[in-house]
This record gives C-alpha cells, structure tokens and sequence, in this order.
C-alpha cells in the first residue's frame, strides 16, 4: 500500500529521542530527530545556515567573553573581555591607535619638570611619590596641573588618545590647542579608573589641564599617549570569571558586578565612538547592613580625608571599598571659604525656644535652638548668617558679619524647623580666607558617610568623607555598608523603572529615583531607594534580574516578581511587594528578555523555561520551552543570547562548545530546537541590533596547526547564503575582490587547514562536491584566473533527519509495520542543484536529478525555485523508516515544504 504525504512546513524543530513515540501528537508530524546547522524559519522553510566571518584573534589567543554596548539600533559596540583587559569593536573593527611620536613629557609623575601647579584659597597641588595629588580645602579654592608638548608636522591631523589613571576620582580633565583650552576635548570628568580618550590636533602644540574642587584627595597616578595598536583597557576581571559577569546599561555607561559577588561593580563608559573608560562603581551613602561589631568608631577630619579608629579590633583588609555611616548626636560644621557663592555645610535646627518650662514650672535655659559660632582668619567682606525654611529650596540672609567673632545664634522661631549655614555672597567677597566653625548641640547631629581607602590596623582605616561627618568625636551609632571585598558584592544588576537595581546576599537594593549611585534612606517620599528581602522562604542567591512589565529576579529556589499594587502604577519604597511566581530556580545564567517576557535556564542548567505573563494566573508564571526536547541542554548551558531579526533566535552555548538554538514566537506557537556546530568549539555568543538581519558574533577555540586559536567570528545574514555574487557560506571565512588572480590570500589564521571557496558566482566544485584547498602561507591557489568576489573558509554539513514517519499509514500498527519510502519531491528555493541530497539513512543518499523541467542543468548551477516531479531515493524496508536531507557548504539550500510516497507492507 503506498500513500503520500506533504510536509507543508520544515521549521518543526528537533526533538528529544523520548518524543520519538508521540506520533499522535500533530507537531510531530514536522518535527525532525536531527536538525543540525540548519535555520527553521517562522513562516515554514529551513534552510542551510550562514557561515562565520573571520573578524579577529581574541587577545593573546586567550579566552574571552563579548557583552553588547546598545545605544541604539543604529548606535553599537562589541565589548572584547579578556584576562583583565578590554578592547571594544566598531562595526567589527578594534579600535586601534595610530603610531605618532607625540608623548606626554613626565607623565608618569616621576618628576614635576614641565608642570605647571596653580592653586589658590588654600588649594594644594603637589606631585610626589609617582603621583598628582589634587586638594580644594578651602571651599572657593582652586587647584589644577597643567603642561604643553609638542606635536610633529606627521601627526597633525592624526588621531591620538591621551590615557588617564585616576587612583582617587573625579578630576576634571580638557585637552586643547591653546593654554587652558578645551578645543580636542571639551573638560569632563574623570572618575577612578583607567581612561582612553581620543583627540586629533590640528597644530604644533597641545595642552593637558587636571584640576579639582574638593576636600578630599584627588590622585592621578598617570597620563600619556597611546602606543600604536588596538586600545585595552586594563580590568580587574580573571578569564575564568567572565561568564560569571551580569551587567545593564543606561545610555552610554554598562553597570557590571559578578554572580560570585567577588568583584566590586564596575562602570564601562563611552565618551565618544572612540573614547572609553573603565571606572569603579561606588556605593556612596548605602545600602547598610547595621552595626556589625559592639564597638565605637571614632572619625578625626569631618571632610576630606581622615582616619577611623576603632576601640576594639574590627578592621580587615576586605572592608577597603566599604562605605561606612556615622550618627553623631550634635552637628560641628567646619570650613575655610575663600570665594563668593561658598557656604559652610547645613545645620538643620529644630526644637523649641531658649527657655522652657519643665514639670515644676520654672523657667530654664535649656539652649534647645543655640548655634555657637567662631570666625577666624584673614580676609575682606561680609559673611552671611543665612536660614532656609523650605528644605533648602530658598535661603535668606538674618544678619552678617565683617570681622572674626565668637557668637551663639538662634535661628528661627520656636517649635519649627529650619536650616542654617554661612558663607559669602555672590557680591560679598573681596578677599582672603575666612575660616568659620558652627556647632549645634540642641537638637542637631545626623549621619555622615566614608569610604575606607586603606587599612592601617585591626583598629584603623583610612578614609575618604563621601558627605560630612556632623562630629570628629566618638560614634556609638554607626552602620557598616551592605557591600564589601569582606561581606561580598552585588551579584546581580537591573535598570528598571528609573532605578539602578543591585541582587545580592538574597536581598534586592534599588537606587533614588533617577540616582543610580545613591541609596540615601533619608530621601522622602516616593523617590526614596527601595529596599527589600527576596527570600519568600529558602534563603537563596539572586542570580539575575530583569525588567519586564514587572520586576523579575531569579534566584536558586525560585523566581519572585516584585511589583507595585498594579500595573499602572510604579514602585515606590511605600507600594513595593515580592511573591513567588515560579518556584523552578535558576541556574547561574543570565536570563535574556523578549519583549514582556523572560527566558532563563532552570537551576539544573539543562532545561529551559519561559517566564510570562498570563491572563489566567493575573501574573507571571513559568513553563518550560524544552519540554519536547528535554535532553537538548543536557551538556549544561554557559551562556544565553537573543537575536531578534530575522527571526526570534535564541542562542543557547553550552559546556561542550556547540550551541543548541530555539527559533521562538509564542503567537505561532514555534519553538523550533535545532543545533549549531562547526569546526571548533563555541565559547561565547553575542548579539547587536542593525536595520534589517541582527549581528550575531562569536568566540570559537579552533585548532589550527596543531595549537588552540581563539577567533571573534561574525555570523553572516539569511540572505548572503543564498547563492549569487556574495554567498557567505564557509566558517572563519575571509572575503576578497580578485582582479584575473588565481592567488587568494589573508588566510594565515587558517594555517595548514582545508579550505571551500566561492568564486565570482558560483562554487569552485571538484565534481559533484565542493572543491577542497589546503592554505599554505596564508594563501591558496585557485584552479584558474578569477574576477569577483572571493569567499574562502572551512567547510561544515548540515543534516536533517525527520522524526519517525508513522503518519504515512493509513492503517494498522504505524510504529511497527514495515514501510520504506519510495520518493520525495522537494519545492527548493535558491538551491544549488548539488546542495541538497536525500534518503532513508545518511550514509546512502542521493543528489537532485539534473533533469529539471525538461533541461539538463548544470551541476554547478543554483536554482532560483525547484518544484518538479518526485525523484527515488536510496533506502529498504525498515519499521523504522525516516526521510534524511544533508548538504554542505558553501554550497546553499532552502527548503520550503516536501512530499513523499511511502509504502507500507
């Protein structure tokens, strides 16, 4: 008995050998057992997969991961991380440097020869020990370095980079063609980091300018011009913990910590398409954990630097980094203004008058509202006592003063609240420095912060005031910061509602409104940090976050979501819960995002699951998008990307250096598994958005005479494997425009490997297979002369074996009679007419006829559409009958749909 059958789609995807049995199931009736290095498309076909364009050597042949810098669809970067180093691509291409003589004279601040140091109001400006240290302690004060060098007739017009390590940011930096200029780079600022900023000048001299306005020390440790060759960035990431990183981005700064919580985040910055920076990221008023210690700590300088000495042993070398809270109960404030518009800090006073009536009736002198104020040095103009009672939005001026002078004030009326402060006016300062100290012992005190910088003992660290400490004295009340090298950093990062949200230590830590490095309990309102335990039972680590509709976390027992009261109503630190929605857990992976929806790899690493919103539930729930090939991920997972054109494509690496791959939309119910494979291992995969096709790029560890190489590769578009002038179907391949040559060169990374080529339209065949050559030097030689493009790279197969075929019975016991197939007919579209063969098994198949539609076709000719009769195929009779296609590269091939005749015993 013989019947057809049509196969109207090919995008079926492959499924686990458990699924074999469910021909009952009508998606398996499209479904393939096999289905390797070809792509199912959502509207029906499959087709031969691109190849991989050869972009690079990864640093030092060394292991690397890439991460996206999205600005736009149309604005990107590939960020290159190494061991501890960065280098950022453009278009595919490394930033590079040019060779110039140009260099930056004692840059290195061995010596001051050349510099030049100004400083006014106090300002110090010194170079010692190897370093430019900057200081503003008088508030009006200046202080700046400076220095010109020469510029050759060559390098005019030629772009450098001036390369800036600030130990202690931020110092304001500007590049120019004239003394105090900012005509190459505008001034900016710099944070702590390393810093690689791009400038052309256009004359014989240029001019560097670092200054700073602030208390505390402000260090550069280096400035120069950048050596020729692709710009790095040094890092503090070790290649065994790159895919550990999680990162999110907000305009041209990517947020960076790691799943183990070893590192502190980090910041990657774009200043300009050429200019980038790598910077700490500092946690500059929280989150705290509380007073860890029963101790006191005692701080010495309320600004700038000072040193914090413990009464009991308490410091580790770990706590370097950590920000620390301490609450005094009385506000000292402190400062030498020499400028107009310089004011002391704020005293918030409040309570009632100087005189108060206690239990027994008797008046007191209670100085509840009793500001003591000294004012010494040396200087002309008038100092204003001024109060502000709305929070600080307005201020106005009580009284003044023209000489030094102890006084107590007592600012504002009973029962309110008020701030005060002195200073000079815009047009009240005419000379000198005046040095002014406020102390308020009422009602006042509150909380300053410090980052410790160093550890000098068990019982003293150095540090640097983040804002002003309200007394030099002994602190009982104090607060450790929630992050530290000791009690471990963030482990996941989110941007997501107008905060910066860090994951760690099973909590969740969102930022101020608007204010991604602060966490200021003290901000009112709905705009105030947000911050919350995840845990909704087991304690677990948070290893990702994402901002859907909602915010997700995933964590290693579940996959809470935290939300507001409602959809239309955002998160505010009085309107914020967190529920379970899946109680799967999650694996150590970054999950991705697709539209309103996640995808995230179960705590196993080997199943995958959807985390979506449904309309039954009112929430996000969970269900696993491998169900129908559970064994796909069993290498276990490494790494999740998305590409979104032309189809939903997600890309998922694994342990075992191939890739499985989803092509995925929900609305036609595709979830289509096959797999990527090619003559390496695939370490890394990332994606860029562009107009049409997404970039998809690749690290793959090739073996290339006899040693391990490890390439950045970039995946090429649908349509450039379809035959034609530019049929990018070879992996690592390069690309050339030959002129009547036979000679194909640039090859030298493919060293002793065999080697496909397309020429000038069509495939340099050896018969009915592709042609092999093997690169010696770098090169290979064609058979004859070529004029056009050249593609050369290494071959791969692609194959693709249906699942099994009981649907072809029209009765009886499907799965065990015996059946064989006696034809198929395949409708093709751009096929070359040796890129497809067919049979029961892949070891005996056969090509397409050469007949077609009454011609003979030549064996080297792609066919625009092929629908023609059905041709034999090899194959026996088996209870177990499958239909299997395979072809090769670069030879192209896209099936759109197939029938066949089977026979039944």
């Amino acid at each position: 008995m013989r019947e057809k059958s049509y196969l109207f789609a090919m995008n079926g995807g492959e499924v686990s050998p458990l699924a074999l049995g469910r021909v009952d199931l009508s998606r398996m009736r499209i479904s393939a057992e096999v289905m390797k290095n070809c792509f199912p498309r959502v509207i029906g076909p499959m087709a031969a997969r691109p190849g991989l364009a050869y972009l690079s050597s990864t640093d030092g042949d060394g292991e690397a991961r890439n991460i996206p810098f999205i600005f736009s669809a149309t604005d990107t970067a590939l960020v290159e991380l190494s061991d501890r180093k960065l280098r950022v691509r453009v278009g595919g291409d490394l930033i590079s440097r040019a060779a110039v003589s140009t260099v930056v004279t004692n840059g290195d601040f061995g010596a001051p020869t050349g510099w030049t140091l100004t400083t006014t109001g106090g300002g110090v400006s010194t170079i010692s020990g190897g370093v430019l240290t900057l200081q503003t302690p008088d508030r009006g004060g200046t202080t700046l370095a400076k220095r010109s060098d020469t510029v050759a007739g060559g390098d005019q017009n030629v772009e450098h980079a001036i390369e800036v390590t600030v130990e202690r940011g931020p110092v304001k930096f500007r590049c120019g063609s004239s003394d105090g200029g900012d005509e190459y780079i505008t001034e900016t600022e710099l944070k702590t980091g390393f810093h690689s900023i791009a400038f052309t000048p256009v004359s014989g001299t240029y001019y560097i300018q670092l200054s700073a306005e602030n208390e505390a020390n402000r260090i550069v440790s280096d400035v120069s011009i950048a050596t020729s060759g692709v710009m790095e960035l040094a890092t503090s990431w070790a290649a065994a913990d790159l895919f550990k990183l999680r990162y999110s981005q907000s305009g041209d700064v990517i947020f960076v910590t790691s799943s183990d919580q070893t590192y502190q985040p980090m910041r990657i910055e774009r200043r300009a398409e050429t200019s980038w920076s790598f910077t700490d990221y500092e946690f500059v008023d929280g989150p705290f954990r509380g007073k860890t210690a029963d101790l006191t700590l005692t701080p010495d300088a309320r600004t700038g630097n000072g040193t914090l000495t413990a009464s009991a042993p308490f410091f580790k070398s770990g706590h370097v980094g950590s920000v620390f809270r301490i609450t005094h109960q009385q506000t000292i404030v402190g400062a030498s203004l020499s400028g107009p518009d310089r004011y002391t800090d704020t005293i918030r006073v409040s309570g009632n008058s100087r005189y108060d009536i206690d239990s027994d009736g008797a008046n007191e002198n209670t100085n509840e509202r009793d500001v003591v104020i000294s004012i010494t040095g040396t200087w002309v103009g008038r100092i204003g006592l001024q109060i502000s009672e709305d929070d600080g939005e307005t201020w106005r001026r009580v009284e003044f003063y023209t000489t030094n002078q102890s006084i107590t004030r007592t600012p504002g009326s009973a029962n309110t609240v008020v701030l005060c402060r002195l200073g000079f006016n815009s047009d009240d300062y005419t000379s000198g420095t005046a040095v002014i100290t406020a102390t308020y012992s009422g009602g006042g005190g509150g909380d300053g912060y410090v980052l410790i910088t160093g550890i000098n003992s068990t019982t003293s660290a150095d540090y640097e005031v983040m804002s002003r400490i309200h007394a030099d004295e002994v602190a009982n009340d104090w607060s450790e910061g929630q992050f530290s090298t000791l009690r471990g950093w963030p482990s996941a990062v989110a941007l997501f509602e107008g905060r910066l949200w860090w994951g760690g230590a099973d909590k969740l830590f969102g930022s101020v409104s608007d204010g991604f490095d602060s966490f200021d309990l003290e901000e009112a309102g709905d705009s105030g940090p947000v911050i919350r335990s995840v845990a909704t039972g087991a304690v677990n680590a948070v290893n990702w976050i994402l901002g859907l509709a909602r915010l997700c976390i995933g964590t290693s027992g579940a996959e809470p979501v935290g939300r507001s009261s409602s959809f239309d109503e955002p998160m505010t630190p009085s309107n914020f819960s967190i529920k379970d929605a899946s109680t799967q857990g999650s694996a150590d992976v970054q999950a991705i995002k697709i539209d309103r929806s996640a995808v995230f790899v179960q705590r196993s690493g080997k199943r995958a699951y959807d985390l979506s919103y449904t309309i039954d539930a009112q929430d996000y729930s969970s269900s696993e998008i491998s169900r129908f090939h559970p064994t796909v991920l069993s290498a276990g997972v490494k790494l999740l990307a998305v590409q979104r054109q032309p189809d939903t494509r997600i890309w998922f690496v694994l342990n075992d250096g191939t890739c499985a791959m989803l092509t995925y939309e929900r609305s036609e119910d595709v979830l289509s598994w096959f797999t990527f494979q090619t003559d390496g291992l695939i370490e890394d995969v990332a994606v860029l958005p562009n107009v049409e096709d997404d970039d998809v790029f690749m690290v793959v560890a090739r073996t290339v005479d006899g040693k391990t190489r490890r390439y950045v590769e970039r995946l090429a578009y649908d349509t450039q494997a379809q035959g034609g002038n530019h049929n990018n179907m070879a992996d690592s391949y390069v690309t050339q425009t030959l002129v009547a040559s036979d000679t194909v060169t640039g090859l030298s990374h493919l060293e002793g490997a065999q080697v496909v080529v397309w020429a000038a339209g069509q495939a340099v065949m050896n018969g009915d297979e592709p042609a092999i050559f093997t690169v010696s030097s770098g090169q290979i030689m064609l058979p004859e002369p070529v004029s056009g493009t050249v593609v050369a790279g290494l071959s791969y197969d692609w194959q693709w074996r249906s699942a099994k075929l009981a649907y072809g019975v029209r009765d009886g016991a499907p799965l065990s009679r015996r059946k064989t197939l006696r034809d198929v007919a395949p409708i093709l579209y751009k096929t070359h007419i040796r890129g497809i063969r067919a049979g029961q098994t892949f070891d005996a198949m056969d090509y397409l006829p050469l007949s077609f539609l009454g011609e003979t076709l030549d064996a080297n000719s792609v066919l625009e559409t092929y629908d023609a009769q059905s041709y034999c195929i090899p194959g026996t009779w088996d209870t177990d009958t499958r239909l299997c296609l395979a072809g090769q590269a670069p030879l192209p091939c896209t099936v759109l749909s197939l029938s066949l005749t089977m026979e039944a015993n």
